[in-house]
């Protein structure tokens, strides 16, 4: 009787487990949806205003912009990113969309329309997501990709010197995401994820450095 009982307590809890997980990843598809995006491209670029609103408190300059700045003279270092620290693996759907997202958004948007899109998404996470280890990675991969997203615009401010950069940069970024995670299994998606801030921090410095 008690294997009965205890056989039903985990079907129960697993049951919830995935109900969960369906929830956050509809209650957030539904969340980005109500989004108003309210700039795309500009040729305007203000790199003050991006530069202060980002996270001076950790390395992220060391890691992030100074890597970029310096690719492919300077090796990269992909435990010094937070969100690989961060020690979360449980990946799920949730995190798949929300990569999705990021992807789409840190080509397709500018400097400022991205931080409110990811400012927005962070907001989401904090209120949103319970579980600790996934949450931290989140808040911590989301302004890694605002750093990268302020060094790709600086690079193309002080060194870019093609005029076709945006459309060789845009295509060479799609080729790599697309090369990556086309068809993609689960367990790709998850090593993908695993270190995402830190691999396109790559992409982005290689198809800079190719199309400069």
């Amino acid at each position: 009787m008690k294997r009965i009982v205890l056989f039903f307590v985990i079907v129960f809890f697993s049951c919830n487990k995935q109900e969960d997980k369906l929830n956050l990843s509809d209650v957030f598809t539904a969340h980005i949806k109500e989004y108003q995006i309210s700039r795309n491209k500009s040729s305007a670029v203000d790199l003050q205003s991006l530069y202060n609103r980002l996270d001076h408190t950790k390395n992220y300059e060391e890691t992030i912009f100074n890597y970029m700045i310096n690719y492919p003279a300077q090796p990269g270092n992909p435990n010094g990113f937070y969100s690989i620290q961060s020690g979360y693996s449980g990946f799920d759907d949730f995190d798949r969309i929300l990569i999705e997202v990021i992807l789409n958004d840190i080509l397709k948007l500018d400097g400022q329309a991205f931080f409110d899109k990811v400012d927005y998404i962070g907001n989401f996470i904090e209120k949103h997501v319970q579980n600790s280890m996934q949450r931290n990675y989140w808040l911590n991969a989301l302004e890694e990709y605002k750093w990268i997203k302020y060094t790709r615009a600086y690079i193309k401010l002080n060194f870019a010197a093609r005029n076709a950069f945006d459309d060789c940069f845009d295509e060479c970024m799609t080729r790599k995401i697309r090369s990556t995670l086309d068809d993609a299994t689960w367990l790709e998606w998850a090593y993908f994820l695993s270190s995402a801030a830190y691999t396109v921090a790559v992409w982005f410095a290689s198809c800079t450095w190719n199309c400069s």
